[in-house]
């Protein structure tokens, strides 16, 4: 079984946010203006193979149900998508038609250093996962374990780390969103 190359814990703290300070929420009390400003999670599959790319999907879709998935077969296809409207998450394959996957997580990375981006690749050798590394990735897995619990529970600790509930709606601007509330609620379960 294949593991991140970084233990969940550092990443967590790495990556982590404070959900108080989010500006997208801080009208909190009026309810109205929330409701039309309600954020989904967003992930991207960039992957050049149509019949992986609906794999990943299905699995993410079935697990994830308020998940928004984008999809992109290139580098070039992606990176536009990106900066159109940026994702929380990437699946990136290491071989695409045109710039590599690394190259395009070095260049995402320098634009959008928020975005976490889990190299997803056949290519399961440690100079790739070293490669990786050196392109700023946050993980690495093998195609074979995206049907694996261990990545599941990878994405869910993301979700929640970004202030997402695990289905992938947005828990800060929710009906009863209290920031007050949310960070009380969290210490206590620590």
């Amino acid at each position: 079984m294949l593991t991140p190359y970084f233990p969940i814990s550092y990443t967590l703290l790495q990556i982590g946010t404070n959900i108080a300070s989010n500006t997208n929420c801080t009208r909190w009390a009026n309810k109205s203006r929330l409701r039309r400003h309600q954020k989904m999670f967003r992930t991207m599959l960039v992957e050049d193979s149509p019949s992986f790319r609906q794999l990943v999907k299905d699995n993410l879709q079935d697990q994830f149900p308020s998940m928004g998935i984008i999809e992109a077969g290139d580098g070039v296809a992606a990176f536009q998508k990106i900066d159109d409207h940026p994702p929380n998450l990437i699946f990136m394959d290491i071989s695409l038609p045109g710039e590599n996957g690394l190259e395009l997580t070095k260049k995402i990375k320098a634009n959008h250093p928020d975005i976490t981006i889990i190299i997803l690749t056949s290519h399961d050798s440690p100079e790739y996962r070293e490669a990786a590394i050196r392109s700023k990735a946050d993980f690495f897995f093998s195609k074979g374990t995206i049907a694996n619990d261990e990545i599941f529970t990878l994405v869910k600790s993301i979700l929640l780390t970004k202030g997402f509930n695990a289905d992938g709606s947005d828990m800060r601007c929710g009906e009863d969103y209290n920031p007050a509330r949310l960070l009380v609620e969290k210490s206590i379960t620590r």
